[in-house]
């Protein structure tokens, strides 16, 4: 018989099994737990990212197509606002002048002729009851579909963009509809009774606009997406710009509303992609960006294996310890206090280790350094960003390693840190080997129990990429702008050169008020595009060497309404719109288009609207000389109801200093045009 005290001393040595056996196991769920919520944490920001990306392309790629729809519209502005043209219809469509009707037609066909190669279009119509009233030369049958869009366009008096088509020569094309009104009757109306339609050429814009850049990543795709209540699902890319390749049911039934980014099937067949697609406003059609999902979540996967290595590796470690320590305290219950701290070293030396190897797999650098600032510790990621190995770099100083400039700056930080006893961040740009990094640097400070300074914990992460992609953004958004310009210098050169020039003295004024860089940002867009509207005002009224009838005056005015749908729709991320709507407004309520008055008018269109006055005056007319810059202060001055006397002052601080005079001069001399050269 086993008797009570043998019996207790059993019990007593399996328990420390026991608990070493639960604590392995907690310590393998816990492993198990902690590496599941890393996943689902990187797995969730790795599809931000792509989302993020994806969504930005497609909705940019969006609001080209659509300023480019709007362009196209405002091409036929100044044939559908024409007296003699609504008048050629109204009598094409009324029996009875068939006679002037016929003596008419060759003169309003070459009014079409001119749009169409002025514009490098494809074709141009005039329909209407339900049928073609007029053609430009060489002009196919339009088709069905198009009839149908204009006498939709008839009953709502409003513009409509058709859907991609393949014309008789085999380019693909799309229909932009215009409402032709009847000349205004007596009580003032003017009812919609044909339609204007301009067809132009689509393949040009998507194969420059959806073409794969430098900079884009492998199994990237940009695609016009035609839905299917038009005719059937239709694809085009940059790829195959010409022609539409029908995809029948691959598409899902959510894809013409805008939705986020999911794993679908390719459009184009193939390898499964994450895609997004956003609609195009007013169109049968949304912008699909795809990406390769094992290209898009390669980076995540190669991620994802390295926790699960490292997780194992301290799972393993941390067993193993626990293992260790059972049989040492089962074997060395009678050692010397010298074998205990010979124990304690090792499990601290066994910590140390640990911790090299979880920051080693770390992407941010990290660095440890002592009080006299030389690194005593520096991981994997640091030491391949500098191109050097880690043991090499143990020892130096931030000077030593990223040069005077940086390295002061990371040594200012650090006292900063160590001063006040905690953390600090701060974002910074180095030139790192041949390449230039924007980098956000953490810094913890450690101090010793007595408060003296141990060392500093640096933490870089590297957000080049994320930089970058925010500059090719604004980079693309600045295309944008230089496109309408050139649209207008193409259309205007002079008109051009005085945009150039309210815009120039618009950022030398907004400097010298000191306004904030988006302000001046903002000046500068909205100064270039001011007067884009113009481009589609007859010529016969912008250079008229005498004073404008009252119904040229209406006309005349009607640019700066020209210019606010030009711009609707594009979004420059400032109020670029609104700033050019009142440009021509005033301070007493006598400007246009609404006679706004005082604080109804944006600060920064006030400081364009003294610009804009000022340029015109010291720019020569058809009518007038330029006038010397005094002389078109003076004219400013005496205008002070109308005008911000502050933006005033400005501007002449700016001109009456010989260095302003010269600026304004050199900025004259830079826009002049070819007629006054």
């Amino acid at each position: 018989m086993i008797d009570d005290s043998s019996q207790n001393s059993l019990t007593q040595s399996r328990l420390p099994k026991l608990w070493l056996f639960a604590a392995i196991v907690l310590l393998v769920i816990l492993s198990t737990v902690t590496t599941y919520l890393l996943h689902a944490r990187q797995t969730a920001e790795a599809y931000v990212q792509i989302e993020n990306r994806q969504q930005l392309i497609a909705t940019s790629r969006s609001e080209l197509i659509q300023a480019w729809i709007a362009s196209l519209q405002t091409m036929t502005e100044p044939v559908v606002i024409s007296g003699p043209f609504r008048l050629f219809v109204v009598e094409a469509l009324t029996s009875g002048e068939a006679r002037t009707v016929a003596a008419q037609e060759p003169y309003m066909a070459e009014v079409l002729a001119q749009l169409v190669r002025q514009n490098r279009m494809h074709a141009s119509y005039v329909i209407g009851d339900g049928r073609v009233l007029l053609t430009s030369p060489e002009a196919a049958d339009p088709g069905d579909r198009v009839f149908d869009l204009a006498s939709q366009v008839i009953r709502s008096g409003s513009p409509a963009t058709g859907p991609v088509r393949t014309a008789d020569d085999g380019r693909l094309v799309i229909d932009v509809l215009r409402p032709l009104n009847a000349l205004e009757n007596r009580q003032g109306q003017a009812p919609t009774v044909a339609a204007l339609v301009l067809t132009a050429p689509i393949s040009p814009v998507i194969e420059q606009s959806f073409a794969r850049r430098e900079n884009d990543p492998q199994g990237e795709v940009t695609m016009l997406l035609q839905h299917r209540n038009v005719d059937q699902w239709r694809v085009a890319t940059a790829a195959a710009a010409d022609s539409l390749k029908p995809i029948g049911a691959v598409v899902e039934a959510n894809f013409p509303d805008q939705v986020g980014l999911a794993a679908r099937n390719s459009l184009l067949g193939g390898n499964p992609v994450l895609s997004v697609s956003v609609p195009i406003k007013d169109t049968p059609w949304s912008i699909v960006q795809e990406i390769d999902q094992e290209i898009a979540l390669r980076d995540l996967r190669r991620t994802q294996w390295v926790t699960i290595t490292i997780a194992s590796l301290v799972t393993l470690a941390l067993s193993g310890a626990l293992v260790a320590l059972w049989f040492s305290q089962a074997n060395t219950r009678n050692r010397t206090m010298v074998n205990q701290y010979r124990l304690m070293a090792s499990k601290i030396e066994a910590r140390s280790r640990l911790l090299v190897n979880v920051t080693s797999a770390i992407e941010e650098w990290i660095g440890f350094k002592k009080s006299d600032g030389t690194y005593s510790y520096i991981n994997r990621a640091f030491a391949a960003a500098v191109g050097r190995s880690a043991d090499e770099l143990v020892g130096m100083t931030d000077q030593d390693i990223f040069g005077a400039g940086v390295g002061e700056r990371l040594t200012a930080l650090d006292r900063i840190v160590f001063d006040r006893g905690n953390t600090g961040a701060v974002e910074m740009t180095a030139t790192i080997g041949e390449r230039l990094r924007h980098l956000i640097v953490s810094k913890v400070a450690l101090s010793n129990e007595d408060n003296t300074q141990r060392g500093i914990i640096t933490v870089m992460r590297d957000v080049t990429e994320q930089h970058e992609q925010r500059q090719r953004y604004e980079s693309a958004m600045e295309g944008s702008i230089q496109a309408l310009t050139r649209t207008l210098e193409l259309t205007d050169p002079f008109i051009a050169g005085h945009s150039r020039l309210v815009a120039q003295i618009a950022v030398a004024v907004g400097t010298k008020m000191a306004l904030p860089p988006e302000d001046i940002a903002s000046l500068r867009i909205a100064g270039n595009l001011s007067d884009i509207g113009k481009a589609f005002i007859p010529k016969e009224i912008l250079t008229k060497p005498g004073a404008l009838t009252a119904q040229e005056i209406a006309v005349m005015r009607q640019h700066v309404t020209l210019s606010d749908k030009i711009l609707e729709g594009i979004d420059f991320g400032l109020p670029v719109r609104g700033i050019v709507a009142q440009i021509r407004e005033r301070l007493d309520g006598s400007g246009y288009p609404k006679g706004l008055q005082g604080e109804q008018i944006h600060p920064l269109s006030q400081v364009l609207a003294v610009c804009d006055v000022f340029a015109a005056l010291i720019r020569p007319r058809s009518y007038r000389s330029a006038m010397p810059l005094d002389q078109a202060l003076s004219i400013l001055q005496q205008e002070q109801s109308k005008f911000s006397s502050t933006v005033t002052q400005a501007l002449t601080d700016i001109v009456q200093t010989p260095s302003g005079k010269a600026l304004v001069e050199r900025v004259l001399e830079s826009v002049k045009p070819l007629a006054e050269a």
